[in-house]
């Protein structure tokens, strides 16, 4: 519904406007359930004279129009909230960036000392690629191309550090830990049990010089 409102918005669809589903649940990696869900809106033609406050208030503009009473204008995006199915969408604007245009995003960030917001460089969904990549690579059985064990990983290594780690490292951060031990160690376990230990065992001994 919110994508949708979004992609109905003359100067938006000037902009090339794309929509995607990030985050844990755009990834399928989340260990709870879950209660907000990032779309990224990749406006593929705009150019670096658009301004993060003018794109963000006309995205919110468009939202209340839309949802009436459910909408927050955020520092770095605009919250929809529903709260008959106790869940938030968080849209989160997005243009080509300045540096690496072909490939990488830049979204608003906020500037502390005076308020104002500017861009940072991202990549959400190239993290989605790779997370489905990773996925097809490494399979419990060779014979079922759906039997990928990098994203069941990934949500047994976030419950560990649920369970381990009171606040920061957070999860992602534990989740791109766990994509470079798979890279690095290429294991071949048979077994789930078999993958958690190698791969937690990697991230356990790289994890104080991370930090």
């Amino acid at each position: 519904e919110v994508s949708e409102a979004l992609k109905a918005d003359d100067w938006l669809i000037e902009l090339g406007i794309e929509t995607f589903l990030i985050g844990s649940y755009g990834r399928n990696v989340s260990i709870k359930r879950v209660k907000d869900v990032d779309v990224f809106v990749r406006l593929a033609k705009a150019t670096s004279s658009l301004r993060p406050g003018k794109i963000l208030d006309h995205v919110t503009k468009i939202l209340e129009k839309a949802f009436p009473g459910r909408v927050t204008r955020q520092h770095r995006s605009v919250m929809v909230n529903f709260d008959d199915d106790d869940l938030s969408v968080d849209v989160v604007i997005a243009r080509p960036c300045v540096d690496h245009p072909d490939d990488h995003w830049q979204i608003p960030e906020k500037i502390e000392e005076d308020g104002r917001a500017t861009w940072v460089e991202t990549n959400p969904t190239k993290m989605g690629e790779l997370t489905t990549a990773v996925n097809k690579q490494f399979l419990r059985s060779a014979e079922d191309p759906t039997s990928g064990v990098y994203v069941p990983m990934v949500k047994l290594i976030r419950q560990v550090r649920r369970s381990w780690v009171d606040d920061q490292p957070g999860g992602y951060y534990f989740e791109v830990l766990t994509y470079h031990a798979f890279q690095d160690l290429q294991p071949s376990e048979t077994t789930t049990a078999g993958y958690l230990c190698v791969i937690l065992r990697e991230i356990a001994d790289r994890l104080p010089d991370y930090v």
